[in-house]
């Protein structure tokens, strides 16, 4: 790790502060000597020491830096390092696995190399599976309060996809995105303030493929919401139920801030014509919201403040208010 930090780190004179240890693709990695010598040795301890929580962690560590160090020279190593992190995650499910996954979305999912997307494409689908299908490790709410660092990782891993390769994940496998946002509601009542983060950040994620003009361009967005929307209109009611009952008993305070970027991005994704279809599942997550707390008058208070809400800052105000209530 320490070897390819060196690399990896930004270099320490204030002149170049801001630059990486780059190296054109047509010239070889000062690391892939390194990468030759050591390869056979992690591999073996990826494989032997497999149980050992520790001992995955490091090196993964390694892999980690490896990766990030080398970039696009680490691509001969791509698909059979995704393979192996999918075999190593059935044998054991260590987190670790997932966030070195992350990690080679982050180098290639950008690419249009046809076998970088098919890779990408297999451990999506291998890791989706696995956590968020029927039998999943994911399929009941318990396990979120008892492995949270891999729902941590795991929905770190899938933001990643819709930041990095979004055609991927929103186009080539809209499945796999609804069983993901679906999957991951019954998280939002989960108290760990790493993975209810790492949860919300996905939906961030996912909802601004559908309305981010300044980062995605509006021709994008025109084509992007539609598919967003057909994730999300199944599921939008009981994501806000969960959000709201969230807020009002569940999420952590601070919590507020990121379920405000996500409810405020689901309104702007269905607002129409003046209209907006997710206010009828705010209305109705407020209306459930226990009446020995919250009096009809301060629920109609909260739906014309979300109404008018011209940000997301604003709409984290309402919901801390209605936090503030519940406490």
């Amino acid at each position: 790790v320490a070897i390819f930090q060196v690399f990896d780190e930004v270099r320490k004179d204030e002149s170049a502060r801001s630059r990486r240890f780059n190296v054109a693709l047509d010239v070889a990695h000062p690391c892939a000597g390194i990468v030759a010598q050591a390869w056979e040795a992690i591999d073996a301890v990826l494989m032997q020491c497999i149980v050992d929580c520790g001992t995955m962690e490091v090196a993964c560590k390694a892999v980690k830096y490896m990766v990030a160090t080398m970039q696009k020279h680490a691509r001969p190593l791509l698909p059979v390092l995704l393979q192996k992190l999918v075999a190593c995650f059935h044998e054991a499910p260590h987190s670790c696995f997932l966030y070195l996954s992350a990690t080679m979305v982050n180098v290639f999912g950008g690419s249009s190399e046809a076998a970088d997307q098919a890779a990408l494409d297999d451990v999506l689908v291998n890791f989706t599976q696995r956590l968020c299908a029927d039998g999943g490790l994911l399929c009941n709410e318990e396990n979120f309060s008892t492995m949270p660092d891999v729902v941590e990782d795991f929905f770190e891993f899938a933001a990643r996809y819709c930041r990095y390769c979004p055609a991927l994940i929103l186009h080539r496998r809209p499945e796999l995105m609804a069983g993901i946002s679906t999957c991951g509601m019954k998280g939002l009542g989960c108290g760990h303030r790493q993975a209810t983060r790492s949860l919300l950040d996905f939906y961030d994620r996912a909802l601004a493929l559908g309305v981010d003009e300044r980062k995605y361009g509006a021709e994008a967005i025109a084509a992007q919401r539609p598919a967003i929307q057909g994730v999300f209109r199944p599921i939008g009611e009981q994501l806000v139920g969960k959000l709201l009952q969230g807020i009002a008993g569940g999420l952590p305070y601070d919590r507020c801030r990121e379920a405000g970027v996500v409810l405020f991005s689901l309104r702007q994704c269905f607002a129409t014509a003046g209209t907006c279809d997710a206010d009828a599942w705010i209305f109705n997550a407020l209306s459930a919201l226990p009446a020995a707390r919250y009096t009809n008058e301060k629920k109609q208070e909260y739906m014309a403040q979300l109404q008018v809400a011209g940000d997301a800052k604003a709409v984290k105000n309402v919901l801390q208010a209605i936090a503030s209530t519940a406490g």
